[in-house]
């Protein structure tokens, strides 16, 4: 594991406990891409030496696949041109939507240490705006769930 994953993890939790101090949010209950907005706006100032980019379709001036298949993530944390400096790749559900298997896939291929992307580390987040909570908080390093690091950041949501 990178030595800067953890204080990453901790910038994003402290990003998603100041979305849930947003009381007009949680009354309006808006649509994922409205809350991948907001906590993009969250993240940009916690990661000044890297650039948070929401939606991110490129690899260097290429498409961003995985095998065949296009992916766009929903926020990345990077440094454009610089690989090695890939740090944080979030998929985002709210709380009601199950549909999991392409979020999944993302974070496992963008994490693998051996793939083309090579983030350091992963977040599948479901997040219930209108109830404040943070019902998962999946960590991925290399492909796989990390059992330790899901538990310590979801324990900063509890």
């Amino acid at each position: 594991m990178r030595p800067n994953v953890p204080a990453a993890l901790e910038q994003l939790a402290l990003a998603v406990l100041k979305l849930f101090e947003d009381a007009n949010l949680a009354y309006a209950d808006p649509g994922e891409p409205h809350v991948v907005s907001e906590l993009f706006a969250l993240l940009r100032p916690r990661f000044p030496d890297h650039t948070v980019s929401n939606e991110y379709d490129r690899r260097e001036q290429e498409i961003k696949l995985l095998g065949d298949s296009k992916i766009i993530p929903d926020l990345v944390v990077h440094r454009v041109g610089h690989q090695a400096d890939n740090l944080l790749v979030i998929e985002i559900k709210l709380a009601g939507n199950y549909d999991y298997e392409n979020d999944i896939r993302k974070l496992r291929g963008m994490t693998e240490n051996k793939g083309e992307y090579r983030y350091a580390v992963g977040v599948h987040l479901v997040l219930s705006v209108t109830r404040r909570r943070v019902m998962r908080g999946h960590v991925y390093i290399d492909g796989t769930v990390d059992p330790e690091l899901t538990q310590w950041f979801e324990a900063k949501f509890a």
